[in-house]
């Protein structure tokens, strides 16, 4: 993954409210991750939103989103 990647999904979940940006910048925090309800993931690459399933392998999502990389 880009970190640039990382930091717009960031940059966009501030934006939304739906998480709050930490403001003591001297600790470094983890958050707990849940599984949400729904089991499906949403990836959005510049105009392309990609909705993949739990079931979906680690690697064919790779290829998939190396493939709407390069069209």
């Amino acid at each position: 993954m880009a970190t640039s990647q990382m930091f717009g999904w960031r940059r966009k979940a501030i934006k939304s409210g739906a998480v709050t940006p930490q403001r003591d910048a001297d600790s470094i925090g983890f958050v707990e991750v849940t599984q949400a309800a729904s089991s499906t993931v949403e990836i959005c690459l510049g105009d392309v939103v990609i909705r993949a399933g739990a079931d979906v392998g680690q690697d064919h999502l790779a290829r998939i989103i190396r493939a709407v990389r390069q069209a």
